[in-house]
């Protein structure tokens, strides 16, 4: 994924000698950085609009006690990964076969067990259709980037309701996610072309593999961010340990 993204950076390499934050400065336009500023300067001592819970959130006594914000995202991540496989299968022709477990997100998790991989015995014929794969790869990508911002709204608003260093971290993430999210959109849909070529010609089973692989490596640099936030809701004297 770094990879592709360079490219269509320009071969600019991540491992850039510019400071990261003279990078950021050339992402971000005049309103982006006023907005940034005002929350900056302002360090608001009550939680903002743009971290409020959603609307649609139970009231505080029917609520259900929260998970733990790294429960929050192993769970998210899972989620999203299963709605990915899905959306691929289908444009694949795989919805009804059996099949070989392909990467998970996150640490390896080793090869499946032998019979497992011999529970793959349903192969669909043919090749997969350029246009359906092509449309999936967008269609997943659009899952992503919606779980994930759902996912972020959810550990703004436990930050809202925090101290007040909390709640300046919320307030900045509002902003730098709404300044960086058209940038982010371009460089993964290049990311997302290149991945339906790859995909035209190959077995579906083994096409399969390959794109869940590529999908959960950008699931895992869309969560970044999130991770940061994750970190900053736990307890004081567990981020000196």
């Amino acid at each position: 994924m770094r990879q592709w993204t360079d490219a269509l950076a320009g071969g600019a390499s991540w491992a850039s000698r510019e400071p990261a934050a003279m990078r950021l400065a050339g992402w971000l336009d005049w309103t982006d950085a006023i907005a940034l500023a005002a929350v900056i300067d302002g360090r608001p001592e009550g939680p903002g609009p743009v971290v409020a819970p959603s609307a649609a959130e139970p009231p505080a006594g029917a609520r259900r006690p929260l998970p733990a914000p790294q429960d929050l995202l192993a769970q998210g991540r899972t989620r999203l990964h299963h709605t990915v496989r899905s959306t691929l299968r289908e444009a694949l022709g795989l919805a009804g076969a059996e099949r070989v477990r392909g990467p998970q997100p996150g640490p390896a998790m080793g090869a499946p067990p032998v019979a497992q991989r011999r529970a793959a015995t349903v192969t669909p014929a043919g090749r997969p259709d350029p246009a359906a794969l092509r449309t999936a790869v967008r269609q997943s990508q659009r899952q992503l980037e919606s779980g994930v911002a759902a996912l972020r709204a959810s550990l703004r608003a436990r930050l809202a309701e925090g101290s007040a260093a909390q709640r300046e971290l919320a307030a900045i993430d509002a902003v730098l996610e709404q300044a960086l999210l058209e940038r982010q959109r371009h460089l993964l849909a290049g990311a997302a072309a290149r991945l339906s070529r790859l995909g035209e010609n190959g077995d579906p089973l083994a096409v399969e593999r390959g794109l869940m692989a590529a999908l959960a490596a950008e699931l895992e640099l869309r969560l970044q961010p999130l991770q940061g936030l994750a970190q900053a809701l736990q307890p004081t004297e567990s981020t000196h340990t």
